[in-house]
């Protein structure tokens, strides 16, 4: 218990020692890295950016982030056409998707000046990406005692290019000099653009006895697609990253 207390005594110590002082943060003319994860879509990115004057910093994020999604419902007493006539047939249906985006975003922001070793930002950011989704866009089976049909459709669609434009706010916590961990987000408006070939795949597969098909067919589509989305909503995105700065060098004229 006593050993307790005193390493809690030594940790509140730490903390008020820092908290309380702002010895910690960046100079003037430091170049700094940020590295860290964000959320919805699990991404990871590096920040590469400089310290200004009067608390400005510029820079510009690189980011990769991947999207999956996956679902399934099962349904019975569904009524197909065999051999004998309509039988009760129960039915599997499914659907998987895999995206992933790389982005840029240059950005600059303004550092509140605190009192302490907590630096609060906010500013502005261009963001450019772009991203490809396959979409695995169903598996539909529907089956019974000798009685087999399967119907599967992937679909491939051309790269999408997007552009936006947001309000880019974080803080950090410098625990040591240079060194920060912290959250940031953004909010913001985008506007992607696709133009492609779409293709779709579809294999259809029926077996059992009491199936009147059978066999495996296979059929392939391709198409053009051209699409121009806006989303006129707000785009909100969190992350956490850790972030180190490499002090800036200075010249003793003495």
């Amino acid at each position: 218990m006593n050993k307790t207390k005193y390493f809690l005594s030594i940790l509140l110590l730490l903390l008020t020692s820092t908290t309380f002082s702002q010895t910690n943060k960046p100079e003037a003319g430091s170049f700094g890295i940020r590295a860290g994860v964000s959320i919805p879509n699990i991404g990871i990115g590096f920040t590469f950016s400089r310290m200004l004057k009067k608390k400005i910093e510029c820079g510009s994020s690189f980011g990769v982030s991947f999207g999956s999604t996956k679902s399934f419902q099962k349904t019975s007493g569904l009524k197909w056409s065999s051999t004998t006539g309509l039988i009760d047939v129960n039915q599997d249906f499914s659907t998987r998707s895999f995206s992933y985006m790389a982005s840029v975003s240059p950005f600059l922001v303004y550092h509140i000046p605190t009192n302490n070793n907590l630096d609060v930002f906010a500013g502005g950011r261009l963001h450019f990406s772009l991203s490809d989704q396959t979409t695995y866009t169903y598996i539909s089976r529907f089956y019974t005692e000798n009685f087999d049909y399967q119907n599967s459709s992937n679909s491939d669609v051309p790269l999408s290019f997007g552009v936006g434009a947001g309000i880019l706010i974080g803080a950090d916590y410098y625990f040591r000099k240079n060194m920060a961990i912290g959250v940031s987000g953004n909010l913001g408006f985008s506007s992607t653009f696709q133009h492609g070939t779409r293709t779709e795949q579809t294999t259809i597969t029926n077996s059992g006895t009491l199936n009147p098909s059978q066999g495996v067919t296979y059929s392939e589509q391709k198409w053009t697609t051209r699409n121009l989305n806006t989303n006129t909503g707000i785009n909100a995105s969190v992350g956490i990253n850790f972030t180190f700065f490499f002090a800036r060098k200075t010249i003793n004229n003495s």
